[in-house]
């Protein structure tokens, strides 16, 4: 779950980095101003709705689907004894972080998060093609950035066993004695 509140958090800050970038690197020709539709009331009503284009246009009922079978696989690879219960363990997973079971609460954090206006700044982006290419290549980014920190986990994880080892011992020998008053 902290996966997921890490990408909900950076997903749009990542998103108008790329956008910015990616204009920066195009003629202006290229890299038109996006479309901006007439102002729609904001409205609670029309707030949601805004909300639930953008979870349209960011494909998230197959990044949750992704998520799940991603969940899975690491569990399965962490825990091999588990494999007989993939089935079992798939099925919980998709009745718990299915995208039919979270949108409405995905809806409420998002209306909390965001303004209107910004919902509807982030659906204009992810109506162009840089926008369509970020929910393309993002989960493919997260994923490779998770394995470079699996990786430096690997490779230092002696260091944390030793600091801990060193702090379970200093722990053991309780505190030191009071020092006499001179």
């Amino acid at each position: 779950m902290r996966i997921l509140s890490l990408i909900r958090k950076s997903v749009p800050t990542l998103l108008l980095a790329a956008l910015t970038v990616a204009c920066q690197a195009t003629p202006p020709a290229q890299c038109p101003e996006p479309e901006v539709a007439a102002p729609v009331a904001e409205t609670p009503e029309n707030h949601a709705q805004a909300v639930r284009e953008l979870f349209t246009l960011m494909k998230m009922p197959e990044v949750m689907a992704t998520t799940i079978d991603t969940l899975l696989a690491a569990h399965l690879q962490a825990n091999p004894t588990l494999v007989p219960y993939a089935e079992t363990m798939r099925e919980f997973l998709q009745e718990q972080l299915s995208w039919e079971s979270l949108e409405a609460e995905y809806v409420k954090i998002y209306m909390a998060a965001f303004t209107q206006r910004e919902i509807e700044d982030m659906v204009a982006f992810y109506r162009t093609p840089t926008g369509q290419k970020a929910v393309e290549k993002l989960p493919e980014l997260m994923q490779e950035g998770a394995e470079i920190g699996q990786a430096r986990m690997r490779e230092n994880i002696g260091k944390l066993q030793e600091k801990l080892k060193a702090q379970i011992e200093e722990l053991e020998q309780g505190p030191p004695e009071p020092q006499p008053e001179e």
